[in-house]
């Protein structure tokens, strides 16, 4: 196990080996028993989600693609993501904070633990799209991605936002 260093957010340690730690909670990898905290933390948000399959899910651990935010054992945040076989791209599928966790900075230790992943990975940039009404817009702002245009989606519009990893450096 490597020794604790400070992260980019606050109070937030790192540990290569379990992931990032604050005071009373941690960001890691998922695993297997995850997957049904997963799921109902996704179904409580289906106004923003849609319906998101167990299967996806499943297929996000085993490609070891599926992060989780835990206080103590229970859930309370995931994201899910992809990285492409063709090219230098990793697509953000998902990101979820439990309402009553939110702006504790856990989404933002899950998406530094995603861009270490994709760092270690050499990807050169994460895309993802978002619905233009919500909030988690300013999130991605906030953390470095930009706007790159909109879509109309079947519902609603969406933001499609880029985080360059090879401008952003070492950070």
């Amino acid at each position: 196990m490597s020794s604790a260093t400070p992260s980019v957010s606050g109070d937030v340690q790192e540990n290569t080996s379990l992931g990032y730690f604050g005071e009373d909670f941690i960001v890691r990898f998922a695993s297997h028993e995850h997957i049904e905290s997963i799921k109902t933390l996704t179904d409580a948000n289906r106004h923003i989600f849609g319906f998101v399959t167990r299967g996806a899910f499943y297929d996000a651990l085993q490609a070891g693609t599926l992060i989780v935010a835990m206080r103590g054992v229970e859930v309370v945040g995931f994201l899910r993501y992809h990285h492409r076989k063709r090219d230098l791209q990793t697509t953000l599928y998902d990101i979820c904070v439990a309402e009553p966790e939110r702006g504790k900075s856990l989404g933002q230790s899950m998406l530094t633990m995603l861009i270490e992943d994709c760092r270690s990975s050499n990807r050169n940039v994460i895309l993802l799209k978002c619905p233009s009404h919500l909030e988690a817009n300013a999130f991605y702002e906030k953390n470095g991605f930009c706007c790159i245009g909109s879509l109309v989606g079947k519902r609603q519009s969406l933001n499609v936002w880029r985080l360059d990893l090879i401008s952003r450096g070492e950070q």
